[in-house]
């Protein structure tokens, strides 16, 4: 028998016997019959039989690899599902049965796998076919069900059952939408204990019908970052009524990573109408999506079976394209700093969806965007003349660089990280172009006189006029005087005093102060002009 170890049943009720039969008997108050719906596999149990979803999806240990596990009851007792027969959902062939848990997983002929657990197996090996009785639900306190009795039922995507592969709703989308049951879709109604909890349906048996039947006609990339998919899709046992189509890029429904879409396949095609007498026109579609995947990126197209009809969902076919990103593309080329506050950039970026548009610029200091503590700058428009970028991408030209200084708030030695962004309404997102270190000195502070400087002195020629210094808003300035008359500086009056001339008679004098310190913004202050100076008294 393989080994079972790595895949023990994970047990769907809660630990305390008290609160489940609690939260039974407040769940069989609110349980409500669903409607009966055509499915794909037969329900785990006997035709004609009412059970219940006491724990859905998502819902206590019903998480990860069991995250689409449901625990089954017939009634809202602890005892009442004993005894119950319990079948098999699709033929397979047993793969283990762990008598401690009473969990029998059977690996079925497309790949996946189902368990049956809390049971007293009637078979423990060889290949089962749907709807063969494979034991019971086992008594209260037995099988590891906590003290009620009840069937956990779950499906992956792979052989193999627990923490094997990826778990797998019960829904249509799957082709596993139990007959009788609702579409057990991932997202869905919440009765207090997980998704589904608290549905009630009966088993029927699945109707007979034809799969969906089309053509995937076409498959391109017509611009970077999009994938136009082309084709037809009917279902005959509906055959006037247009039908979904779900289309998968970058891999198959269910695998990690792939990118699903919905159509509705209700486009003209009196192409198919010839082909089909009867069905009419309208089973085409023609389609255009964005997408992240990038290289050769392999697109999957599904019919999906008419709403209430016999059969199953129907690959229509799949095709391999090769997708160039719609993201931004370039190059942080380099940062340095020579003027204090300030960082020079060099850098190019283009967006290949708009290849002529210049695309913008944010540079943030200290981490990555969205990161604590960085600090972001819209830093403008890559729109510089580069012709080298215009050589190496004729679709781009040249007016794609970036050379320019940046203020900047901080100071010391940074990482700085240069993103090109997305244009609006192009396909793609933000691209990190690089981050780089550089070490920026502070920007100079300001400053500023607090009073102004003043002129004392007789405004006669000969006579010495003296400058204050004024105040300032910082200590231990440097400070420089300028002399002025009328306007414009006096040649050689840079000293706090100055005798005046002859050329000064009959115009206003003042002085102008310059204050310097290092690390703030240099500073003058202008004092009051003089009246106007008088000619030198004339001795007799």
């Amino acid at each position: 028998m393989p080994d079972t170890s790595r895949g023990k049943p994970r047990v769907a009720l809660l630990a305390a016997l008290s609160l489940i039969v609690a939260v039974l008997a407040q769940l069989a108050s609110s349980w409500t019959p669903a409607a009966a719906a055509t499915g794909n596999i037969t329900a785990p149990f006997t035709l004609g039989e009412q059970w219940y979803v006491y724990q859905g999806y998502s819902s206590g240990t019903h998480t990860g690899t069991s995250q689409y596990g449901l625990d089954l009851t017939v009634g809202a007792s602890t005892t009442s599902t004993s005894g119950r027969t319990v079948r098999a959902p699709m033929a397979g062939t047993i793969y283990y049965w762990d008598a401690p848990y009473g969990n029998l997983c059977v690996n079925t002929a497309n790949g996946r796998s189902y368990t049956l657990t809390h049971i007293n197996a009637g078979r423990t090996s060889g290949s089962v076919s749907a709807g063969e009785a494979l034991g019971t639900v086992a008594p209260a306190g037995q099988r590891n069900n906590n003290g009620v009795a009840h069937l956990h039922f779950e499906f992956w995507s792979g052989p193999g059952c627990y923490d094997q592969s990826a778990p797998i709703p019960l829904d249509t989308a799957h082709g596993l939408r139990l007959c009788g049951a609702p579409d057990l879709t991932a997202s869905g109604p919440n009765g207090g204990n997980g998704t589904w909890s608290g549905t009630s349906f009966t088993a029927q048996s699945c109707s007979t019908g034809s799969n969906p039947i089309g053509s995937f006609d076409i498959l391109s990339s017509p611009q970077p970052g999009t994938v136009r998919v082309r084709g037809w899709a009917l279902d005959m046992d509906a055959k006037t009524t247009p039908i979904h189509v779900h289309v998968y890029v970058g891999g198959p429904a269910g695998a990690s990573g792939a990118e699903g879409h919905d159509v509705l396949a209700d486009e003209s095609r009196p192409d198919v109408a010839a082909a089909h007498p009867g069905v009419g026109n309208d089973h085409g579609f023609d389609a255009t999506f964005e997408t992240d995947q990038t290289g050769s990126v392999t697109v999957y197209v599904y019919g999906i079976n008419a709403s209430g009809t016999g059969g199953s969902n129907a690959l229509l076919g799949s095709r391999t394209v090769t997708v160039k990103s719609g993201s931004p593309r370039g190059h942080f080329d380099s940062v340095g700093s020579t003027i204090p506050g300030k960082i020079r950039l060099s850098a190019w970026a283009a967006d290949p969806s708009a290849p002529t548009t210049p695309v913008t610029l944010h540079l943030y200091v200290g981490g990555p965007a969205g990161s604590a503590g960085a600090v972001g700058y819209n830093i403008g428009l890559a729109s510089d003349s580069r012709p080298d970028v215009g050589a190496a991408y004729p679709d781009f030209g040249s007016n794609h660089g970036f050379e320019r200084q940046v203020a900047i708030a901080q100071s010391g030695t940074l990482k700085v990280y240069l993103y090109a962004i997305d244009l609006a309404g192009t396909p793609g997102g933000n691209v990190l172009l690089g981050d780089k270190q550089v070490t920026v000195l502070p920007a100079p502070q300001p400053m500023s006189a607090t009073a102004a400087p003043s002129v004392t002195g007789k405004p006669r020629v000969g006579k010495t006029l003296s400058a204050s210094a004024g105040s300032w808003s910082q200590d231990g300035v440097t400070l420089a005087y300028q002399w002025f008359r009328s306007g414009k500086p006096i040649d050689a009056a840079t000293s706090s005093t100055y005798r005046l001339a002859k050329a000064d008679a009959r115009h206003r004098v003042w002085v102008v102060v310059t204050a310097v310190k290092d690390g703030y913004v240099t500073a003058t202050a202008t004092s009051p002009a003089t009246t106007k100076v008088k000619r030198a008294r004339r001795h007799r």
